[in-house]
């Protein structure tokens, strides 16, 4: 499977790491993050995946009926483990133990701020990038939501790999107003 993209624009605060764990918590406490995928989630990704790789759907149906069996044994498991550590989480903490290697697909799996790329954390877009990418080093709202609606390119440059993140401050006026968040993690 692959990461899941996400992306926040939240307030502008001079403490950047006090305003992603703010983020974070509020992410946590309306229950933003993906839900651990279902039977039918499978069941119609696998479908896709063989339509797109020419083969037959029924097929296709029989091998996933297979290896859902299979799986059921380990949602067992995990449905046990869960218990054991008292349902649902009640912690950030508690999420990303039960999530494992799996994450959250959004901000809760990046657990900080770094000067440069480091798994886990976000880091600031170099003066190079944002001028290469905005045309300036205080990108406005408006350059913002132009590159976000932008269509990616093979020769896009890569910001960022699985499990980080980048930010950019925000300006009107030559003042920083919000933080873009942007990131992929989860699996």
């Amino acid at each position: 499977m692959g990461a899941t993209g996400w992306q926040y624009v939240i307030p502008y605060q001079p403490d950047l790491n006090a305003a992603v764990q703010e983020l974070r918590r509020t992410v946590f406490e309306n229950r933003e993050y993906e839900a651990e995928p279902t039977e039918a989630d499978g069941a119609a990704a696998f479908e896709q995946l063989a339509i797109m790789q020419g083969k037959d759907p029924a097929q296709a149906r029989k091998v996933y009926a297979d290896l859902m069996r299979m799986a059921r044994d380990l949602e067992k498991l995990q449905k046990s483990r869960r218990r054991r550590k008292g349902g649902e989480p009640k912690t950030i903490e508690e999420l990303l133990e039960q999530r494992a290697e799996s994450g959250t697909g959004t901000i809760l799996d990046i657990h900080g701020i770094s000067p440069t790329p480091a798994s886990g954390m976000l880091h600031p877009l170099d003066d190079s990038t944002l001028r290469q990418i905005f045309g300036t080093t205080e990108p406005s709202r408006e350059a913002l939501q132009q590159w976000r609606a932008r269509v990616p390119t093979v020769d896009e440059p890569v910001l960022y790999k699985r499990g980080q993140g980048i930010y950019v401050a925000v300006y009107e006026h030559g003042e920083p107003v919000e933080i873009y968040i942007e990131g992929a993690s989860g699996d």
